[in-house]
């Protein structure tokens, strides 16, 4: 938990840093955690900068392995993530081009293929991950 509350406060000073200085809400930075396709070049542009802090892209190639060191981090007490986002990664990696030089637009196309992603699989309901919960720790 406390990993996530220092990436969060990580993620705020970044988003600040990339929009010139404009302070970030809280809400804002929430927002911006979940997974959706940036709607214009300023969107675009942010979430490129913010990848571009995070090494995930560098001159304008996209680095998987470091996305997924992120994760690691970011999501240290959460191994349920980070296999999610290995998933979107492993899923994506042929989706989204190796190398743009417009590094907003590659920034879209990684986001556009982890939307796509997450909205092809199908999402448990509280009550199935409760059941697979307790079957996986169910004795033999």
């Amino acid at each position: 938990m406390f990993q996530a509350f220092v990436y969060q406060k990580f993620l705020k000073e970044t988003i600040k840093k990339c929009q010139k200085g404009k302070n970030v809400t809280d809400d804002e930075v929430e927002e911006f955690t979940k997974p959706l396709v940036p709607k214009n070049e300023k969107e675009r542009c942010l979430v490129a900068c913010l990848f571009k802090e995070y090494k995930v892209i560098i001159d304008g190639l996209f680095v998987p392995f470091n996305a997924l060191n992120v994760a690691k981090v970011v999501y240290k007490d959460y191994p349920d993530k980070v296999e999610r986002i290995k998933d979107v990664l492993d899923h994506c990696g042929e989706d989204i081009p190796s190398h743009n030089d417009n590094e907003c637009d590659l920034a879209g196309d990684i986001m556009k293929c982890e939307v796509k992603y997450l909205n092809s699989i199908p999402k448990m309901t509280s009550l199935e991950f409760l059941a697979g919960s307790m079957a996986a720790t169910a004795e033999p």
